[in-house]
């Protein structure tokens, strides 16, 4: 008797295939789609010679293994085998089930266990029956499956109909009112994928989250308080509910205060400079005044990592986000408000923990010597730009309670300080910034000069207060992020006042500043080494470098890895240029749209600046945003005029100048 045919298992499937040779440890077969295959010897489950097969095909035979199976009842085999406790193999299935094993009814067992996945598991060639539990379980998984599949189908049809304008809010069908939760949940937290596969179904090649904003939009349910930038970049103002308990839980810095290795900086007469509307208060500055004309400067720094512990649920929150995104409409923090607005932020009257970088200056403003603490400080004054060069510039105009000696000390070291770093090669560009807030609708825009004396103070020590950290960190081998800078392509002067031309001319000259393990210049900053520890609340790049430092004031080892370090700095490299996208294209849409309500059809004086492929533009002087020039054809780059706005379209980011 010839063998012609083979019932074999393939996987979890059994197959049938004819026969064509066999080799020492395999046997070839044809299987009915023609496509010839290997298979071990222990694969075969029956064997039909010649005179079991009808008229010698395979096809027919398949069939009658099938029809076979198909009188199979798999749950009366399960509960029998369950019962006898009997592990089965296809021949010992066959037998108890019909009384026999043949070929034919071994193969059509075989076709039932391994098509089953609920009542069986296979183990080599032999199936065990599972417990009555695992069934259960195993079924109601099923049912879940099948209910949310069922729920993803209708979800996305509500969806395209939606979008297709054929339902609303109101219609929405009850079962479905879950499904505005999730989109919530993965619009403003990216914590829902079920809710990002069910847009990206309905999306038809249009950016996932572009879709899920027009959703909301159109359920209603867009925060007015969320600008739709944030969403549509996938950065969320919010943290988890893991986050946000964790955060409240934290005590006061009164009940972590340590006693010991921590200065006592409280009755100093400490003060914060910085805009009206800050939260965040990362920075404070003291000045105590000797008797032989030295005088020691405290530059101090907020110190989150007494209530961030590194790898804690905020530590990786805040990692992941690298960067507070400040927006015209909205703040996404790094941190939690209640460990970067309350906890950490220096807020006067209250003891909040520090690190602070004690610099001492001589009679002449020469740098004496420094030294770094962890200190306790307590905030005597919240002053605000705008206060102290109301202040600066009429030094006799009295004020009560006022650090008055203190302030002006200030001012003339940081003009001492920036005139040093020029004369050995420091570039300053001097270009106003445009600060831009949009409250209930409302929008105020102000311009913020360069050359205020309050900013350049501040700015100044916490660009020497960098430098000496980074110093103290190269000189004791602590791994830390620096930030480098090559020199220009080119020599570059910048203009002493802005001028958009020359200004752009001497930008593009400039090379990127750089994140690196290794310390090198910074040119711009006339530099040998530099690092940034001056926004720890704001910069998580920041925060890394306060545990590395804290560690070695405590005489412990640092908490990162150089590795660990190049995991940080490639993060915040990256959400650096996403935030600073956003926040030019955020705050240039609402300067815009300030332009559009409050300047159409007015005249304002411009500068014309070199032209954009073959259209000509102008920067209006006080906003700094250009626009299409028409007119003034022969007016060469650096000209001022007078233009009118003609026209003005924040969401094409138009605007057209008629001179």
């Amino acid at each position: 008797m010839g063998l012609l045919y083979l019932a074999y298992r393939n996987d979890k499937e059994l197959k049938v295939g004819k026969l064509l040779r066999r080799q020492k440890s395999k046997l070839l077969v044809s299987d009915s789609g023609g496509r010839t295959e290997s298979i071990k010897p222990s694969a075969v489950v029956a064997e039909f010679g010649d005179h079991e097969i009808p008229a010698g095909d395979g096809d027919e035979l398949a069939s009658r293994i099938e029809r076979a199976a198909g009188e199979m009842d798999v749950q009366l085999l399960w509960e029998l085998s369950l019962d006898l406790g009997l592990e089965l193999d296809p021949g010992k299935a066959a037998e108890e089930y019909f009384g026999e094993a043949t070929a034919l009814t071994a193969a059509a067992a075989a076709r039932v266990l391994l098509q089953d996945s609920l009542h069986f598991r296979s183990k080599g060639d032999s199936f065990i029956p599972r417990s009555r539990s695992e069934v259960d379980e195993l079924e109601q998984r099923h049912q879940r499956e099948l209910e949310k599949a069922a729920f993803q189908e209708r979800a996305q049809d509500f969806l395209q109909q939606l979008m297709g304008g054929k339902t609303s809010f109101g219609e929405t069908p009850e079962d479905l009112l879950p499904l505005v939760g999730r989109i919530e949940s993965f619009m403003y937290r990216n914590d829902n994928p079920e809710a990002e596969k069910i847009l990206a179904a309905v999306a038809g090649g249009r950016p996932v989250r572009e879709v899920g904003l027009e959703v909301l939009e159109k359920l209603g349910r867009l925060d007015s308080n969320v600008d739709p930038q944030l969403l549509l970049h996938g950065v969320t103002a919010e943290f988890s509910e893991t986050v946000k308990s964790h955060a409240m839980s934290l005590p006061d810095f009164s009940a972590l205060r340590e006693t010991v290795g921590r200065a006592d900086f409280r009755d100093e007469r400490t003060f914060s400079i910085d805009d009206e509307s800050t939260e965040e208060v990362d920075d404070a500055l003291s000045v105590r005044f000797g008797t032989d004309g030295e005088c020691e400067v405290g530059i101090h720094i907020a110190d989150p990592g007494v209530f961030v512990a590194k790898g804690d649920c905020i530590d990786k929150a805040a990692a992941e986000k690298a960067l507070s995104l400040y927006l015209a409409t909205c703040t996404a923090p790094m941190l939690p408000r209640r460990v970067g607005c309350e906890l950490a932020s220096l807020e006067p009257g209250e003891e909040r923990p520090s690190l602070s970088v004690l610099v001492v200056f001589d009679s002449e403003g020469g740098l004496r010597d420094y030294r770094l603490e962890r200190g306790t400080v307590k905030i005597r004054h919240r002053l605000s730009y705008d206060q102290v060069d109301s202040w600066l510039n009429d030094a006799n105009k009295p004020m009560d309670d006022f650090p008055e000696a203190e302030l002006s000390f200030l001012h003339r070291l940081a003009k001492q300080l920036r005139q040093r770093r020029i004369e050995r090669g420091a570039l300053i560009f001097p270009r106003p910034e445009i600060m831009v807030s949009v409250r209930d609708n409302e929008i105020s825009v102000k311009r913020a000069e360069p050359d205020s004396p309050s900013r350049g103070l501040v700015q100044e020590l916490m660009i020497l207060a960098n430098n000496l950290v980074a110093e103290f960190c190269l000189s004791r081998e602590i791994p830390v992020i620096f930030r480098t800078q090559p020199p220009p392509a080119a020599p570059v002067e910048p203009p002493e006042h802005y001028e958009p031309v020359k200004f752009e001319r001497a930008v593009r000259m400039m090379r990127p500043t750089r994140f690196s393990t290794h310390p090198g210049p910074h040119s711009s900053l006339a530099l040998d080494v530099y690092t940034q520890i001056s926004s720890p609340l704001r910069r998580f790049n920041d925060l890394a470098i306060h545990r590395q430092v804290a560690a070695c004031l405590e005489e412990q080892p640092p908490p990162y890895e150089v590795s660990e370090l190049i995991e940080v700095l490639g993060r915040a490299e990256k959400v650096e240029k996403a935030n600073k996208r956003i926040e030019r294209e955020v705050a240039g849409r609402w300067l815009l749209e300030h332009l559009r309500r409050d300047y159409l059809n007015s005249t304002l004086t411009a500068t014309v600046v070199d032209p954009a492929g073959r259209q000509r533009l102008a920067e209006l002087d006080y906003f700094l945003v250009r626009g299409i020039l028409q007119g003034a054809e022969n007016c060469k780059p650096g000209t001022r005029l007078s233009v009118r706005v003609t026209d003005v379209n924040p969401r094409k980011k138009r605007i057209v100048l008629k001179a």
